[in-house]
């Protein structure tokens, strides 16, 4: 098999604020100096060597020759050489698609399932789903031809959404043969993507004599997995890697290993302390960070936020993320979803490849070789191992929510308080608070779940309130700044704290008030919503009870703790460096959120809540493919070009005229904000929540770095999304680092393969050696 990819230049380099001088900043732009790198470079890792086979480990049946394994999971890989603070380093940069595991582990790597018509038996699939298309006077396998080619043509329509179609071929005859003739009949299961052809009998019965099938995965295990997964089924991390690690060595007896596997192998093979290691390999990850580095945070002398103000109260009820926004039908005063609720199935985000990844390297590495690096979930992590560390700081520094308590003995079916007499929970499924996850709901909320209802416009206006110089604008770079660079009371200090603006700190209310309807006998004027902990983790800006860095006084988040500790090490320069990148890349982000977000996940935001009509009239499957298109055609009316849309005409308000337009609601009234207003307030905040991911990487190597004794060469293995590769790489460029080699990049289609960055070519150095096919 032919594996075609591209491959990119490097990026020029881009200046990002002071460069460094003396030590910080030697940079390594020789082929000498490169060289000297890898002739110093030897690898290190202890690992005890385990006999038996756990799940994911390769198992001693597979430790023949690992020279030219291929690894399968990162989309691209690109390899940077320079110095740091007097030290040699390498950065192996894997930009990494979130897929999921049991996607990766197909046959030869091809992460796009295969799909073929399979046949069922009895006539359950008959009435399924949405008829879509007849035809007469078809053999089966044209009428499987014909099926196949409608399903594939649907390029607006996802494989999730094909995946479940039934095709049914009739016969007039009791026992037709191959080249028996009849009427073929294809079923879509997904009502709500799909709008079924007029001219279609959506009652036709068909005979008794028919075949039918279905539209299938033909990867058996993925396919029942998902099935399975979409019925509710509990399938627990155990189960779930287990099966992972089944279909791993199916992949490695073809020469092909999961990125997990590549990782360990690289990190270890080279930690044998006699041999007097020269080289210092560390794994960086794009997951949750660990307890161990934090700490909960009580402000005895600050309130708790109340219960949430009407303007919150009043926002209309949760929708489908494909429907409008209509009424879920749910009976006022219902519970339908246990606040406190927490998963740990594998439905939890647990079956992505970096969840997986962290999973089998907590258990493989030592702690001091893998670093975590994303705040943005902080507290509520999907690893159940992790989260009960987060639930032994659960004491009565912690407190329970003053809405629910209030409301409790009011609603019908109100769960009741969390804590036992003793003060301790009794529920481990509840969230410890940080300003992290507060705020980082808004890329769940943007990206996966539109159809959730929360709202951080009125928590911004308290910016401007207590905020009074300056532009809306300042007063938001202000606040962002203090909470990831100062002390989390100066931040607090930045918003009017009084009982009626706490009310405000909330972004989603546990009671929904209604208007009263007068043809009702007994109108419904309040209800509980349904509970979305594992969607918003954070309901009120923390400011009594939050997460902070361990040891931190006055209290800092976890990435202000790390600022304060590199600058105290003598990395002031990286530091102002970091910070000045991390500045100007949420600038240049909300400058033109349209075009300045490549993956156009804000510009489809944008169009579902202020021109909702166009958004569910054409394909948004693929936003990014919006961005520049001149025309989009109409769902409605494929064929009329006079019904396509003229999506360039819609721009998006820069960062200061969208601060200026959220800041100018008037929570008095007790209406809720505009949907525009909402979704811009979501843009803006998750703008900082998603550069504060690459600055979190960035201090991460810079602390790694002089982690390391001097005169030891440091190899740091970065896992993060393609965006943020793309962007530490400029910033790296920018502090002296060379290109090692250019970035391989891979079609959708294609096996999600490369050779191993690292190759063992005798006792060579992996700076020395990193090569990308």
């Amino acid at each position: 098999m032919v594996l075609a990819t591209s491959i990119h230049s490097p990026s020029p380099r881009i200046p990002f604020g002071p460069q460094l001088t003396g030590a910080q900043a030697a940079p390594s732009r020789s082929k000498g100096s490169a060289g000297e790198l890898g002739k110093k470079c030897n690898h290190r890792s202890p690992m005890k060597k385990k006999s038996e086979v756990t799940a994911g480990s390769p198992g001693p049946a597979l430790a023949a020759s690992e020279q030219g394994f291929k690894v399968c999971g990162p989309d691209s890989i690109q390899t940077l050489v320079g110095s740091l603070l007097g030290r040699s380093v390498a950065l192996v940069l894997c930009s990494q698609t979130h897929h999921e595991v049991m996607d990766l582990t197909r046959e030869e790597g091809v992460v796009m399932p295969q799909h073929d018509w399979v046949l069922v038996h009895g006539s359950m699939h008959l009435n399924v789903g949405t008829v879509i298309a007849t035809r007469d006077n078809v053999t089966i396998k044209t009428a499987k031809a014909w099926g196949a080619a409608l399903l594939e043509s649907d390029a607006h329509f996802s494989e999730q959404a094909l995946t479940g179609s039934v095709l049914t071929v009739c016969f007039e005859q009791a026992s037709p043969g191959k080249e028996s003739r009849g009427k073929a009949q294809l079923r879509c299961p997904d009502r709500q993507s799909r709008r079924p052809r007029q001219d279609v009998d959506q009652h036709w019965t068909p005979p008794t004599a028919s075949r039918c099938f279905v539209w299938s995965d033909l990867d058996e295990e993925a396919q029942s997995f998902a099935h399975r997964r979409k019925l509710g089924d509990k399938i627990s991390q155990s189960e779930h890697d287990g099966i992972v690690a089944r279909r791993k060595l199916a992949l490695r007896a073809k020469g092909i290993e999961l990125l997990d596997d590549w990782l360990i192998r690289h990190t270890t093979k080279y930690e044998d302390p006699q041999k007097g290691t020269k080289c210092r390999v560390e794994v960086l990850l794009e997951a949750d960070v660990q307890a161990c580095e934090l700490e909960l945070h009580g402000d005895q002398n600050m309130q708790a936020a109340p219960q949430a103000h009407k303007c919150i109260q009043s926002i209309e009820t949760d929708s489908d993320s494909d429907e409008g926004d209509k009424d879920n039908n749910e009976k006022p005063g219902a519970v339908s979803t246990d606040p406190h609720r927490h998963s740990f199935s594998i439905a939890n985000s647990g079956a992505s490849i970096i969840n997986y990844v962290l999973r089998r390297l907590s258990k493989q590495l030592l702690p001091d070789k893998l670093w975590p690096v994303d705040a943005r979930w902080l507290g509520n992590p999907s690893d159940e191992e992790m989260w009960a560390k987060f639930q032994d700081m659960a004491t009565t520094t912690s407190r329970d929510d003053a809405e629910l308590n209030e409301f409790t003995k009011t609603i019908p079916g109100m769960p009741a308080s969390s804590r036992n007499k003793k003060g301790k929970k009794k529920n481990a499924a509840s969230s410890l608070p940080s300003w992290e996850a507060f705020f980082g709901a808004a890329s769940q909320n943007l990206y996966y779940t539109p159809g959730t209802k929360m709202d951080y416009t009125p928590f911004l206006t308290l910016l401007k309130l207590g905020f009074d110089e300056g532009s809306p604008a300042d007063a938001i770079r202000g606040f962002f700044q203090d909470l990831y660079f100062g002390t989390v009371p100066s931040a607090v200090a930045r918003l009017k704290t009084g009982s009626e603006s706490l009310s405000l700190t909330r972004v989603r209310s546990m009671i929904q008030r209604l208007p009263q309807d007068p043809r009702e006998k007994h109108p419904a004027i309040i209800r509980h919503r349904v509970g979305v902990k594992h969607l918003i983790p954070v309901l009120a800006a923390p400011v009594d009870c939050y997460l902070k860095a361990r040891g931190s006084n006055p209290p800092r988040t976890w990435i202000s703790g790390m600022v304060q500790r590199l600058e105290s090490a003598g990395a002031r320069d990286l530091v102002a460096a970091a910070r000045y990148w991390y500045m100007d890349g949420v600038e240049r982000l909300l400058q033109d959120p349209k075009y300045g977000d490549k993956s156009g996940e804000y510009f489809r935001a944008f169009l579902r809540e202020c021109h909702r009509e166009i958004h569910d009239d054409i394909d948004t499957l693929r936003p990014e493919t919006l961005l520049f298109r001149l025309r989009v055609p109409s769902l409605r009316h494929p064929t009329n070009r006079r019904k396509f849309h003229d999506v360039r005409r819609i721009l998006m308000p820069n960062f200061e005229t969208a601060a200026a337009e959220v800041m100018g609601f008037d929570p008095s009234s007790g209406a809720p904000a505009s949907r525009r207003q909402r979704v811009l307030s979501k843009i803006i905040v998750d703008a900082f929540q998603l550069r504060m991911v690459g600055l979190s990487a960035i201090l991460r190597i810079v602390e790694r770095t002089l982690a390391s004794p001097a005169g030891l060469q440091v190899v740091l293995i970065l896992c993060v999304g393609g965006d943020h590769t793309d962007t530490l790489g400029n910033f790296f460029r920018s502090q002296g680092f060379t290109d090692k080699a250019a970035a391989t990049r891979y079609r959708e289609e294609l096996p999600r393969l490369a050779t191993s960055a690292l190759q063992e070519e005798g006792d060579l150095a992996a700076a020395q050696s990193m090569q990308v096919w």
